[in-house]
């Protein structure tokens, strides 16, 4: 990976914006965990092309580690407006709520603005999927409970729940959204008037 950062330096130095090259730098210097330096890389790469959610995902994810947390919320609301349902912005949201790195109450995902086709339980089991796929399987097991109060009838939300509980930290992630993505039901018509409920007390003293 030094070699490659002295490539990825010469590329830059005879063209500042070369954005293959910023992006691959940035990645690098993220791996090496050198925030900093990744944090330089990705705003450039902004200041380039910013609609570019690739790009504002990743400036979220070093802000985040630099625990600068509204910059990190900023960033994720930016990423939110282009890509409503994108896995890591609202994992970083809820995870910033889970470490108190965020102001607002823990029942903040229903302040989101998403298009009307975009229900609660899309975002709750996006969330539950970020925490799932990276093993925190005490909090993807929250984010579900609070999926299954808004789709109380989806046998799958149920099902992978089951196997959460079941097989804990030893489950494959895969084999629950293999549950999740099977016989996966029409959008409810019903969402106008869920989206505005809050969950049972029961799920809001979750460390969430």
């Amino acid at each position: 990976e030094q070699k490659a950062a002295k490539w990825f330096s010469r590329a830059l130095s005879a063209e500042p914006g070369h954005a293959a090259s910023l992006l691959d730098s940035g990645q690098l210097m993220y791996r090496q965990s050198r925030w900093q330096e990744a944090d330089a890389h990705f705003t450039r790469l902004l200041e380039l092309d910013r609609s570019n959610v690739a790009v504002i995902k990743s400036l979220a994810l070093v802000k985040f580690k630099q625990q600068k947390f509204e910059s990190c919320t900023q960033c994720c609301d930016a990423a939110l407006r282009v890509e409503p349902l994108n896995a890591d912005a609202l994992w970083l949201l809820a995870e910033m709520q889970r470490q108190g790195g965020a102001s607002g109450d823990d029942r903040w995902y229903l302040g989101l603005r998403t298009p009307p086709e975009v229900s609660v339980a899309d975002i709750c089991q996006t969330i539950a999927k970020g925490y799932l796929t990276r093993k925190q399987v005490k909090e993807a097991i929250d984010w579900f409970k609070i999926v299954k109060h808004y789709l109380p009838s989806d046998a799958r939300v149920q099902e992978a729940l089951n196997l959460l509980n079941s097989q804990g930290t030893m489950v494959n992630p895969q084999d629950v959204l293999d549950t999740l993505d099977s016989r996966r039901p029409a959008l409810s018509t019903s969402y106008a008037t869920t989206a505005s409920t809050a969950p049972p007390s029961s799920l809001s003293e979750s460390p969430l």
